[in-house]
């Protein structure tokens, strides 16, 4: 392994901060960072390993480096800085989840339903499932954040027709590969909801409101989306508190008084919520929530 090289020595590095050696990241870092001070992904690790060191603004530093050298945010520096820096972020930016699951995608589902055990799809479908019978049918369909289509495996039984949609190409295009959906879009979460008014009997989010901090606009969409007692069923992670929280995995959780809340301000009654475990990290099972609310009729 040549650490002479850029990539190999970001590449090393990130191995090195992993395994709890992030001094030596540091030093595998600098002598590249000398050469090319503006190397996005070298000033992105960097940081990560002056955080795990314990210095705070060599890390704050490093990152504010890494937004200037690449503005569109490709790797979600910007939530990394607010949540150092103790401000609430609201979202992640589009850029950082196109990237990451562009890059992600032809391994997502070895990884999601082997390593990381996720259950997300098959949760909600239980829980839909005890609403409107496990023999429903010939529904109005739209799954947000589709993913490769694990969950339009899940639901296409209950679908006359199933819509699904992703911010990430390469993510729907692996979907399309399923052969399960009727049609497929790449769109941000809220515009897709916008694109037909009152035109859902259905919307699943599948572990997809964990890239998204304030909920606000979403319920508001997903409320304009539906038909009239239409449900919008969705999982999350968990935490306490009244509001909501972005975790070390850069993934934010939402307390069940938020969602409530929040469901209640776009028009919407949450209906079901129930604790549930999305997926396994590092052994450990993550709290998580999936709820159902409800268009009145």
């Amino acid at each position: 392994m040549d650490a002479g090289d850029p990539d190999t020595a970001v590449e090393l590095a990130e191995a090195l901060v992993v395994s709890g050696d992030p001094l030596a990241a540091v030093e595998t870092l600098q002598p590249i960072l000398r050469r090319l001070p503006d190397y996005a992904a070298g000033v992105f690790t960097l940081g990560k390993a002056w955080l795990d060191l314990g210095e705070r603004d060599k890390a704050l530093g490093a990152w504010r480096r890494c937004l200037d050298a690449d503005p569109d945010d490709r790797r979600g520096v910007a939530v990394l800085i607010a949540s150092v820096e103790g401000d609430t972020t609201e979202t992640m930016s589009q850029a950082y989840v196109r990237a990451l699951f562009d890059r992600y995608a032809e391994r997502f589902d070895e990884d999601l339903t082997i390593r990381l055990k996720y259950q997300a799809p098959q949760t909600l479908r239980a829980m839909v499932d005890q609403l409107l019978g496990a023999d429903a049918a010939g529904l109005d369909v739209l799954d947000v954040g589709c993913g490769t289509g694990l969950a339009g495996v899940a639901f296409r039984s209950m679908a006359g027709r199933l819509h699904g949609s992703d911010l990430a190409p390469r993510m729907v295009e692996k979907a399309r590969r399923r052969g399960v959906y009727d049609d497929l879009q790449v769109g941000e979460l809220t515009a897709v909801l916008a694109r037909e008014a009152h035109a859902w009997d259905l919307v699943i989010a599948a572990d997809v409101l964990v890239y998204v901090g304030e909920l606000g606009p979403v319920m508001i969409a997903a409320a304009a989306a539906l038909k009239p007692g239409g449900l919008f069923c969705a999982s999350t992670e968990r935490c306490d508190g009244d509001g909501f929280a972005l975790g070390p995995s850069r993934r934010f959780a939402h307390s069940p008084a938020y969602l409530r809340r929040m469901a209640v301000e776009a028009g919407l009654e949450i209906i079901v919520m129930e604790d549930a475990v999305p997926r396994w990290e590092k052994g450990q099972p993550v709290p998580g929530l999936v709820f159902a609310a409800r268009l009145p009729a």
